[in-house]
């Protein structure tokens, strides 16, 4: 389950053959008498593109998209748009059996990710993955001048042995 920042929405992931992401309104005001559906239920997003389950979510910091990660064998990671569901991009996190991927963040502010690829010029948002043993940092590139798409770029790290040092390798 995940909160967007202001608390008026929260998306969970659902488990089955063909799991998707639904994202609700939590202001039961608006629920009662301006919504279409009483439930709250705003959007679900990624019908065809998981398998299994959905191990992770996160609204990015101003709501408009949302990330997950899958439960297949790449951890097939998908980010959507909040306004129509449509898939923006996707990409493969890790191989390996699932669940490897345990938590995601979308980091509140947008950063020079030089550093994560060469490919993304100016500030970016930055996604970070993280499992047993492995740290990934995203630089995701929104769409910009009549361009339509996103872009994902990543880096990976792996934790130490001696998790408790707090030692990262990249």
């Amino acid at each position: 389950i995940s909160l967007n920042s202001d608390g008026t929405l929260a998306a969970t992931g659902q488990v089955g053959r063909k799991p998707y992401i639904s994202i609700w309104r939590t202001n039961l005001e608006s629920i009662s008498g301006n919504s279409s559906d009483p439930s709250g239920l705003v959007i679900q997003c990624g019908e065809e593109f998981f398998t299994r389950a959905i191990n992770a979510i996160c609204f990015s910091n101003d709501s408009k998209y949302i990330v997950g990660v899958g439960c297949d064998d790449h951890c097939s990671m998908g980010i959507f748009s909040v306004a129509t569901g449509e898939i923006m991009c996707e990409v493969s996190v890790a191989n390996g059996t699932p669940p490897v991927i345990h938590s995601i963040a979308w980091s509140p502010f947008e950063y020079n990710t030089i550093h994560i690829s060469r490919e993304h010029e100016g500030d970016c948002d930055v996604i970070v993955t993280a499992g047993y043993r492995h740290v990934k940092f995203w630089s995701v590139k929104r769409p910009c001048h009549g361009h339509t798409f996103m872009t994902l770029e990543g880096r990976t790290g792996r934790l130490d042995k001696s998790v408790g040092s707090g030692s990262i390798k990249a």
